[in-house]
């Protein structure tokens, strides 16, 4: 969250310099909010509800973490939807601005289906299966995630 926070905020400055003061200086409103009314306000398009609705939800969840003692931690399908919600809201922006990092599978779905409690399998969209096939796109998901958490003993 924090790098779709800094995302969210290069990309208002990118596109409207004038407010680089104020998003350096003060406190800026909130993922949600600069996504919502005030992306409106300036592009003239809305963001799409659903991605700032799942970007709502883990901003509330990333500040609970952080500013509660009750530390409820995510869990691994958690984790992989708040970093897909991430990469479509930084892709999304990146295709308002024109920019050259837009990339147009971000419309894609890439699903997790748990397989048990510690393992899952990855599942892509058939556009993204088709190009992997094509080789237009590299598509590597060799990768451990160790989900053996243990609390530290006091």
């Amino acid at each position: 969250m924090t790098a779709c926070e800094v995302g969210v905020k290069e990309f208002y400055k990118e596109s409207k310099p004038d407010l680089s003061i104020i998003l350096d200086n003060l406190q800026s409103p909130s993922i949600p909010k600069l996504l919502g009314s005030i992306f409106k306000s300036y592009f003239e398009v809305e963001f799409p509800k659903e991605l700032r609705k799942q970007i709502q939800k883990y901003v509330e969840q990333r500040n609970g973490f952080i500013h509660s003692s009750e530390k409820n931690i995510p869990t691994l399908e958690e984790c992989l939807d708040c970093y897909i919600a991430v990469l479509k809201t930084l892709n999304y922006l990146n295709k308002i601005n024109d920019n050259y990092l837009y990339y147009d599978l971000y419309e894609e779905e890439i699903n997790q289906i748990s397989v048990s409690n510690t393992q899952a399998r990855i599942v892509f969209s058939d556009l993204i299966k088709e190009r992997v096939s094509a080789r237009q796109l590299n598509m590597s998901t060799g990768f451990n995630i160790n989900l053996n958490y243990s609390k530290p003993k006091l």
